[in-house]
């Protein structure tokens, strides 16, 4: 059967008897039951600061958007030595596929020809799907 939902119910209670002797029905819209205070299967998103941390010109306090308990802090930003050197390269730009075609090919190091070699498919599958399209 349908599910109630509570201001439902309530009107169902109020409202007078009708003149029929059947029972009165309580349609609930499809998904009704679904909606009511559910997001569908997704994590309701935790609420924003008021000002981007990423934006603030002084140093920063917490490592922002790193939590992952529910209900729980971003954890602390750590002194420079208590981090591994590759965390600093995170950050730098990757080469793009124009800026890898420029190297010689007896200049390149494999870690290069491994990322050429991903953006090359990666533009020859987007080429391919842009004549497929209508």
């Amino acid at each position: 059967g349908g599910a109630l939902t509570a201001a439902a119910a309530a009107a169902a209670v109020a409202a007078p008897p009708l003149a029929t002797s059947a029972p009165p029905l309580a349609v609930a819209a499809p998904g009704a039951a679904l909606l009511a205070g559910r997001t569908r299967g997704f994590a309701k998103r935790p609420p924003q600061p008021a000002v981007d941390p990423r934006s603030v010109t002084e140093e920063p306090t917490h490592v922002w958007g790193l939590n992952i308990r529910k209900g729980g802090e971003d954890p602390p930003v750590g002194a420079d030595e208590d981090y591994p050197e590759w965390v600093f390269s995170l950050a730098d730009e990757m080469p793009t596929l124009a800026q890898l075609e420029r190297i010689p090919p007896e200049e390149r190091t494999p870690a290069q020809e491994k990322r050429m070699a991903r953006l090359s498919r990666r533009a020859h599958i987007k080429a391919k799907n842009a004549s497929k399209s209508f």
